[in-house]
Formats: structure tokens, C-alpha cells, sequence
């Protein structure tokens, strides 16, 4: 982890944890140990004739942690998930994850920290947050995430929110690009009544990787949210953007003398959000749509539009079921890349049940369906997943001061 991050992190949670340790308050701590097996049949989601597939066994111990008082608060969680794959020793992993949310109220003011640490692979959170993935390698992401806001009366408050992200993957792995990233955000919210807020949203970020390539983002974006009913909420935010990346390339001239040219990409494009949310009795249905600029592995910047729906639905008390689809198109916004073939689409459709055994115990059952295709080629790749996992929800410990 980068020197001057793990520095800057220290600082701002000590800062965090003295403000909450003012007032006297209970630590709460809830373990939950979940057993998985299941089977993979294509466990690296490559277009090859030669899909590795095997069993999966996993153990993943985790725990919640948090701490309120009348003004502040703190919470997070640490968990690592040891994978097994008895026929493929070589896709064996150990996944680790600590997050952390500290919250700071005052008058007019609010004071808000976060901070992440994922150590995964390409196949986890870069595949939900991008759509797109070339092969499965480790991942490290950490972040740090600082929020201030200021309200000017009750019905009218701005935001500002920074946020510091350093991705590195492994070392062996081909054509996937480190990089480091700053996002600086600034919004206007207004709540016209009870029911609507309307918002003014300005965003930058700025992000270099190890190739030396620079690239920009901005976009602003004016926002509107409204609650049909008490089961039933939209909000819809939509704006135009501008990305540039500069970077360089070497060739030689007449085949002779090295020459290094500096390229300027500039692109104009729009970025859009829109969700719409509805309570049952017994449930929830979402509805999303989005358009953002996104970071890739290969070191570009990618148009990442993503549709998706989200339901649930309890049976009884103890049986549920999820069913949710999701669907990404990644886009290059210019010509720079490490991998040719960035252009691709990618499509995951997850049902589930639930069965609470007892107050303590629960299990579960999932499949996961994942298409991903590429514009450039007739090669789609396909894993098909299943799983059975075994949950058991530790007593809360409660640490009194």
C-alpha cells in the first residue's frame, strides 16, 4: 500500500475515533461465518475450448463493527474469503476486505470518512463495477474517501466529496495497467416539498496509470428525485460530459531515428442515471439504468452503460428468494489500450432462495449465469455457477466503556 496513503488514512481516522470517543457509547461487533461449495464451469470466463472448471470450497469469516453516540458514529467490516478449487490448485485464492465509515455531526455541519481495502480478483469487483475483464489475475484496491456537508436551512444543503483510489494487479499478469485516481465532486441539493429534491451535481476525475497515460473526466449533471407514494420512488439525473488522455508513443522515423509523439484525445459524450424503486408487502422491485465514465484494466477510459433489475420476495418468514439482471456495455472513449478488443458487452442473470433454519443459522442456494462478448469477435464467454452455502449469524458482542 502506498506510503503516503497508509499516512494520510491514520491521520484522518484518528481524528475520527477521538471525536467519537467523546461522548460514552457501546461497541457492537455481529460475527457471521458462512461454508460454501459449489461447482464452476468456467472458472477464469475465457472463450477458450479449454475451460477451467472444478468444485468450489470457501470458508469467508466476517464481522460488523460499529459504535454510535448522539452526534457521531462509527462502523465498518473485515472479512476474507479462502476459495478452493480441488481440480484447478492453480485458481486457488485467499480474498481479503476492510472497510470502514466514520461520521461526524455538527450544527450546520456533517464530517464523513470512508475507507476500503479489497484484495480480490478481476473476476470480483472490477467485473460488477466495469462490465468488462480479460482474464482472472489478483486485484488490490484501496481508498480513501473524505465527505463534507453544509446544510444553509432545512431544506437546502451542499455536498463535497473527494475521493483517493490506487489499483494494482499482479505483477505477472499481462496488459493489465496500475493506476492511481482522484474524483472531486460538488452538489447543490434542494427539497422543492415533502416528496421531491432537485440537485446540481458538478464531477472530475483524474487518473494516471503506469503507462504514463493522463486522463480527465467532467461532467455535470442536474438531478430530480420523487416519492410517487410511501412504496413507490424515481430519480433521474442527466448531463453531458468531456474526457481527455494524453499520452505518448514511440516509433521511429524512417526506420531509424527514435522519435517520440505527444497525443492529445479529447471526447464530448452524455452521462445519465435513472432508477425507479417499488415496496410490496412482502418485497422490493428496482429498475436502473446509467451512463459513466469508468477506469479500465487495460488503462483506458471507458463509456460504461449498465441496465439492471433488482426483486425480492419473502414467502414466509423464514423462505425468500432474489432474482436480479444485469446488463454492461463497455466503450473505449479513445484510442489508447495495452489489449485490443475493449468494446464488449456483458450480461449476468442471479436467482436465489433463502431458508432461515433458525435465529442463528440459515441457508442458501444461488446460480449465476455470465455471458460476456466482444464487438471484435464470434467468441463469447460463458460461466455457468452454482452454490449452496451454509450461514451461521454469531451472537452480538456488546463491549460497554
Amino acid at each position: 500500500m502506498n506510503k503516503y496513503f497508509r499516512i494520510n488514512t491514520l491521520l484522518c481516522l484518528n481524528c475520527f475515533l477521538l471525536a467519537a470517543s467523546v461522548q460514552a457509547a457501546e461497541w457492537r461487533i455481529d460475527p457471521t461465518l458462512r461454508f460454501r461449495t459449489g461447482y464452476n464451469n468456467n472458472i477464469t470466463l475465457t472463450t477458450q475450448a479449454d475451460k477451467p472448471s472444478s468444485a468450489e470450497i470457501s470458508f469467508q469469516p466476517n464481522a460488523k463493527f460499529s459504535r454510535d453516540t448522539e452526534v457521531s458514529s462509527i462502523s465498518g467490516t473485515v472479512g476474507a474469503n479462502l476459495r478452493r478449487f480441488p481440480e484447478e490448485n492453480g485458481l486457488n485464492d485467499d480474498n481479503f476486505n476492510f472497510t470502514i465509515d466514520a461520521f461526524r455531526g455538527l450544527q450546520r455541519n456533517d464530517f464523513r470518512l470512508g475507507l476500503d481495502f479489497i484484495k480480490d480478483t478481476t473476476l470480483e469487483t472490477e467485473l460488477e463495477s466495469t462490465g468488462l475483464v480479460f482474464g482472472r489475475t489478483d486485484r488490490s484496491r484501496q481508498s480513501i474517501n473524505p465527505d463534507w456537508t453544509w446544510r444553509f436551512n432545512e431544506s437546502t444543503h451542499l455536498n463535497a466529496n473527494y475521493t483517493y483510489s490506487a489499483v494494482d494487479y499482479d505483477a505477472n499478469s499481462q496488459g493489465y495497467v496500475d493506476s492511481r485516481s482522484h474524483t472531486a465532486q460538488l452538489s447543490l441539493n434542494r427539497a422543492l416539498n415533502e416528496r421531491s429534491t432537485i440537485s446540481l451535481i458538478a464531477n472530475q476525475t483524474l487518473t494516471k496509470n503506469d503507462n504514463n497515460v493522463l486522463s480527465r473526466s467532467t461532467n455535470l449533471q442536474l438531478g430530480y428525485r420523487y416519492n410517487l407514494s410511501e412504496t413507490i420512488s424515481a430519480s433521474l439525473s442527466a448531463g453531458a460530459r468531456k474526457s481527455t488522455t494524453k499520452y505518448s508513443r514511440d516509433f521511429f522515423l524512417a526506420q531509424v531515428i527514435p522519435f517520440t509523439q505527444q497525443i492529445k484525445v479529447d471526447e464530448t459524450g452524455s452521462v445519465f442515471s435513472a432508477s425507479v424503486s417499488k415496496t410490496v408487502e412482502r418485497g422490493r422491485h428496482a429498475l436502473n439504468l446509467s451512463r459513466d465514465i469508468q477506469n479500465s484494466i487495460s488503462g483506458r477510459l471507458i463509456e460504461v452503460t449498465t441496465a439492471g433489475s433488482d426483486n425480492s420476495y419473502r414467502f414466509s418468514d423464514r423462505l425468500s428468494a432474489a432474482l436480479n439482471f444485469d446488463y454492461y456495455q463497455s466503450h473505449s472513449t479513445s484510442d489508447v489500450s495495452t489489449i485490443e478488443n475493449i468494446d464488449r458487452e456483458y450480461y449476468t442473470i442471479s436467482p436465489g432462495l433463502n431458508w432461515k433454519l433458525s435465529r442463528l443459522w440459515t441457508i442458501s442456494s444461488n446460480y449465476h449465469f455470465k455471458k460476456q462478448t466482444s464487438n471484435n469477435s464470434e467468441h463469447s464467454a460463458i460461466q455457468n455457477s452454482f452454490a449452496i452455502n451454509l450461514t451461521y449469524q454469531w451472537p452480538r458482542i456488546a463491549i460497554s466503556r
